[in-house]
């Protein structure tokens, strides 16, 4: 094996370094969970407050069955925020007012009328990741409800981003004081090093060999 045929110093190097690798490793993966812990709930939050702004800005609209404007409304929504992939707006019989998707409706998609009195939250997978579906209810459900779909994608590549860069310094701090400090022990047992190959070699007869003072 490479390891038994290299020396004590560089065997103990090659295990800090290895040590290294393996705390950031380990320290992505649970920084990881967590910030997918929080990107749910805030995404989840965020959605809902969305939803619910345009159930209130919308409630008159959807009475006066006002299109333009609710197409208007959801599309500023829309291209405001970039984790909002779809925004939706049916009345109280589920009959679809106004939509983001200019290239047609995706297919079950839309909620069922059913009872909306209170918000509902669902999370799907689709082909852009996890996606959180939110309806929030107009006036109890009684004029209609807002649909609302949040993307993780956005929120996720910005903070892993941000994950990386900090894991990158700290592996690079990590790699910078190994290196220091092995040269700096590499220093300091320069002189015993030098000692035990002076007594190997007089061991083996040559007895003119004189190690430094």
């Amino acid at each position: 094996m490479i390891m038994s045929r290299l020396s004590i110093y560089y065997r103990i190097l090659a295990m800090a370094l290895f040590i290294i690798a393996l705390l950031s490793f380990a320290i992505g993966l649970i920084g990881r969970n967590f910030f997918d812990d929080i990107i749910r709930q805030q995404l989840q939050k965020r959605g809902m407050e969305i939803a619910t702004n345009l159930a209130s800005a919308g409630g008159n609209y959807i009475l006066m069955e006002d299109v333009y404007n609710l197409y208007e409304l959801v599309e500023q929504t829309s291209t405001s925020r970039e984790d909002v992939r779809y925004v939706l707006i049916a009345d109280s019989k589920g009959r679809l007012l106004a939509h983001t998707f200019h290239e047609g409706m995706p297919v079950g998609l839309l909620a069922e009328p059913f009872d909306f009195a209170e918000p509902r939250i669902l999370t799907f997978r689709s082909n852009e990741g996890l996606m959180h579906d939110i309806v929030v209810p107009v006036e109890n459900g009684a004029v209609g409800y807002v649909q609302v779909g949040m993307s993780e994608a956005y929120m996720r590549s910005a903070i892993y981003l941000h994950m990386r860069d900090a894991l990158l310094i700290v592996l690079g701090v990590c790699v910078l004081a190994v290196v220091l400090s092995s040269r700096i022990s590499a220093v300091i047992t320069r002189p015993i090093r030098e000692l035990a190959t002076v007594a190997e070699a007089i061991t083996k007869g040559q007895l003119d060999m004189r190690a430094a003072v």
